[in-house]
């Protein structure tokens, strides 16, 4: 403590302290961690401090970022009292794939796959690629393929437009 005055009388001497903030004590912090992310049926389930509790989803989480949290085994934040928590974020350990402010995605990685159920569309203003389960289509003003020595193609029926 801090003393910041001395009253002194004849009958006592009293020091008067300065406090900080409230006094408040907390059994578990606002802010928490959560492992073993589970869900049954329409509830969400975490590890914290050794307990299973059921905890809620703040809305500003994206439900298919809880899922992946579960499938991976992230970390969850949570917030609130012991009465009930909230999950408000997932612990990123490793490096995703950001949009900057210009709206670009850039990476540089050693494989690059995508698995869709029904089909991959890249565009831009003019052209486009999609895939789907039994063909591919591009379409754009020009269509140019490279290859160093010999490129083949084998159908059973080629379209030219």
């Amino acid at each position: 403590m801090k003393k910041t005055a001395v009253k002194d009388t004849a009958e006592e001497t009293t020091a008067i302290t300065e406090r900080g903030p409230s006094n408040v004590v907390f059994l578990r912090p606002t802010i928490s961690l959560g492992r073993r992310l589970t869900r049954s049926g329409g509830e969400w389930r975490a590890q914290v401090a050794g307990a299973e509790v059921v905890v809620d989803r703040d809305p500003s989480v994206d439900e298919s970022l809880l899922e992946e949290a579960r499938e991976s085994g992230a970390v969850v934040v949570l917030e609130g009292t012991t009465d009930r928590l909230t999950v408000v974020g997932v612990l990123m350990t490793s490096r995703a794939l950001t949009i900057d402010a210009e709206g670009s995605v850039r990476a540089s990685v050693n494989r690059f796959e995508i698995d869709a159920r029904e089909r991959v569309l890249l565009k831009t203003s003019r052209a486009f690629l999609e895939v789907a389960p039994e063909q591919v289509e591009v379409y754009a003003r020009r269509v140019v393929t490279k290859a160093r020595d010999v490129a083949r193609t084998i159908a059973a029926l080629i379209e030219l437009n």
